[in-house]
């Protein structure tokens, strides 16, 4: 015959075999539940720490420290008795889900205090989850610092275009206005067209050349010497 493995049952006080007050539980049975703890299927109701130890356990729900936990059998998440009772109260008509992997039919057993290979066990395993979230955080931050060096660079690339387009737009703007400014002073500067007159070899002489080389800036030549003021006074000449 082989050796029968059961749970390991220990002593338990009275007074941790009933609710210690974390919630309120009317319609528990307190002797289903105190027999449920004797028999070690339940874990003892002690009072909850906020204080951490290492031999304390915290349980996920009331973020509280205990001798001990009762474990999911889904996926052995630890919890105490009385969240349990409060996530699976007796009265319930539908299953109820495991509050840490969604699982129907919600059940747990008590195993007793962990011993120091499982504690030994739970913490190579959390060091290994966090050394693989460390890395992967890491790679993450990586592929994020270089995707933020590429658009960086990306962006220095688009603002050395616009500086280059608003040279281009100023420089267009500037052969423009100079353009202008050579047409406005072409017009200004136009010589004046003179309609050339043949006097032969006749010349101006007496007082009023003098009148006329005076007014020979502001007058058109031609047309006052085709005047008759000027034909009169050359022929009494």
């Amino acid at each position: 015959m082989g050796n029968k493995i059961g749970r390991r049952r220990q002593v338990v006080d009275d007074k941790y075999t009933k609710p210690q007050g974390l919630y309120q539980h009317p319609d528990i049975d307190q002797k289903k539940l105190r027999k449920l703890i004797l028999e070690s299927k339940l874990a003892p109701c002690y009072p909850g720490t906020e204080e951490c130890a290492l031999d304390l356990e915290e349980c996920p729900i009331c973020f509280l420290y205990y001798p001990s936990l009762n474990r999911s059998r889904c996926c052995m998440k630890g919890i105490c008795t009385e969240c349990f009772l409060q996530m699976k109260p007796p009265d319930a008509t539908r299953p109820t889900q495991c509050p840490f992997c969604k699982t129907s039919n919600y059940a747990v057993e008590y195993r007793g205090v962990k011993t120091k290979e499982e504690k030994s066990m739970e913490e190579v395993v959390s060091i290994s989850v966090c050394t693989t979230f460390a890395c992967l955080l890491t790679c993450e931050m990586g592929l994020s610092f270089q995707k933020f060096c590429i658009m960086q660079e990306e962006q220095k690339v688009i603002e050395a275009q616009i500086r280059i387009r608003q040279q281009e737009m100023q420089d267009e703007a500037k052969k423009m206005k100079k353009i202008q400014d050579i047409s406005s002073s072409s017009r200004i500067m136009n010589p004046v067209e003179v309609e050339y007159c043949d006097i032969g070899s006749s010349s101006i002489s007496g007082p009023f050349s003098t009148i006329i080389l005076s007014l020979a800036s502001d007058i058109d030549l031609c047309s006052f010497m085709n005047s008759a003021t000027f034909k009169m006074h050359y022929t009494n000449q």
